[in-house]
């Protein structure tokens, strides 16, 4: 089985709350499946998927949270997998706040190594 989804959200400064989205991909389970998902030991969900909420850290910061999902099948096997996610902040938007100079539509470059 495996545990697909980001091990690093970043969250701009001042958002409160940030998304992960998980799904599980198995192989040789007996239908019907049981998806049991849980975030720092806690269920949240059931099913092929979940949206994880994370509460964001204060700004220029970062913190760990676990998400796992335990999955099993009509023959009585259980696989099971976990992840550790990383949540930060980012402290500040830097020179140019959004977009900044030179982002799509900036006018082009004369930089020789923007051609392949």
């Amino acid at each position: 089985m495996d545990l697909v989804g980001p091990s690093a959200i970043q969250s701009a400064k001042g958002e409160g709350i940030v998304n992960g989205h998980y799904h599980a991909e198995v192989d040789d389970l007996l239908p019907p499946v049981v998806y049991t998902w849980t975030s720092d030991g806690e269920v949240i969900g059931s099913g092929a998927q979940v949206t994880v909420r994370f509460d964001t850290p204060p700004s220029g910061k970062s913190h760990l949270r676990q998400v796992g999902v335990t999955v099993s099948d009509d023959d009585g096997m259980v696989v099971s997998e976990t992840r550790m996610v990383r949540i930060s902040t980012v402290s500040h938007q830097g020179p140019g706040g959004h977009g900044g100079h030179g982002g799509q539509g900036g006018g082009g470059s004369n930089n020789p190594q923007a051609e392949p």
